[in-house]
């Protein structure tokens, strides 16, 4: 599943992981056969058409109309006289580069998820899971996974149940039945990914309260060294410092802006970690040769392919996969590895 906006707990984008076995092309125990999608060039341009538009015609769109025009206004108001065409003007343009960069962010990440070449599928493992495989890797769904989705053409909006977090998934991948199934509470007794929730995943932990904080600070801190931190940062201490030493009011609103949203974003990424990491929940891990799977509830599990991480970081209580250079990286409690677990690991990943 693709990311339609900053996301949180794997610092900044995705849900949906790595290719693995091809599903055998046989009906599932839900009644339909697994749905394969060849990655086109015309249907990448499909979908980020299509999420785009939905992006842009939400609420996020309206906020990001508002922030333009407030914007446009105090690039008019320190003019020395006010024109409603020059505020019209400097409001658009400021909406069209807003706008520009979430195409941009949406192309790239829809590129993940349909490489060149690549394909894309859906089908259902057990009666009660649905699995998800494309360029980012395979997650297994259950039923409640999702809070809620909306169809956009050629891409189906997701907000996931576990922590309200906004993600896209092609259209073609889902029927009416399957996002039925996931806006519903699971059956009692269904099949789990696996058997027992743990059994097929040797490596647990119970989240406390200090699991949360010390993946907490580690998210943050990381978003603190990225370079578009250090841009609106950097940005926001300049324009204050012209508000300061040649009285301009609308040089120190912007500047003060420019703090705002970095607060909010770290705000924002402190309370999803929050939502995913909740005290007295398990997480579950094992280490295969090809990846890594990773439950932190029984509602989904993801699978995170060593062939797409980068590299492998050893924290005092947090374990970083990085996944290259504008990727997110995932941040793992370091106590759910046993010492032999984390050496092999490391050597996986290298």
């Amino acid at each position: 599943m693709g990311d339609e906006q900053q996301p949180g707990w794997a610092e900044g984008q995705a849900v949906m992981p790595p290719a693995g076995a091809r599903p055998a092309a046989e009906a599932t125990p839900s009644g339909r056969p697994p749905i394969e999608l060849a990655s086109t060039k015309a249907l990448t341009r499909e979908v980020i058409s299509a999420a785009a538009r939905g992006t842009v015609l939400s609420i996020r769109g309206l906020v990001l109309g508002g922030v333009a025009i407030a914007l446009g206004y105090l690039v008019v108001a320190s003019a020395e006289s006010f024109s409603w065409w020059f505020f019209a003007a400097a409001a658009l343009a400021l909406y069209l580069i807003e706008v520009g960069f979430i195409v941009w962010r949406l192309g790239r990440e829809t590129r993940r998820i349909l490489p060149p070449g690549s394909t894309a599928r859906s089908w259902y493992t057990a009666p009660g899971v649905l699995a998800l495989e494309s360029g980012r890797g395979r997650t297994d769904f259950h039923g409640g996974s999702v809070e809620s989705y909306q169809r956009r053409g050629a891409v189906t909006f997701l907000r996931l149940g576990r922590t309200r977090h906004r993600g896209f998934v092609p259209s073609a991948l889902l029927t009416d039945e399957d996002l039925a199934f996931l806006l519903s509470p699971p059956t009692p007794g269904a099949a789990r990914s696996g058997t027992t929730p743990g059994d097929d995943l040797p490596l647990e932990l119970a989240v406390t309260a200090a699991t949360r904080r010390d993946v907490q600070r580690a998210v943050v801190g990381r978003l603190w060294r990225r370079p578009s931190t250090y841009y609106f940062l950097g940005l926001a201490v300049l324009l204050l410092g012209f508000a300061v030493t040649d009285a301009d009011a609308a040089s120190g609103t912007i500047g003060v802006l420019c703090l705002g949203l970095v607060a909010l974003r770290t705000v924002a990424t402190v309370r999803l970690v929050g939502r995913m990491y909740r005290p007295g929940r398990l997480v579950r891990a094992d280490i295969t040769e090809s990846g890594l799977r990773l439950r932190t509830d029984d509602d989904f599990e993801d699978t995170w392919p060593f062939a797409s991480v980068r590299r492998c970081v050893l924290g005092r209580r947090v374990v970083r996969l990085d996944f290259g250079r504008s990727r997110p990286s995932l941040f793992l409690p370091r106590a759910l590895f046993p010492a032999p677990e984390l050496a092999r690991l490391q050597q996986l990943v290298a």
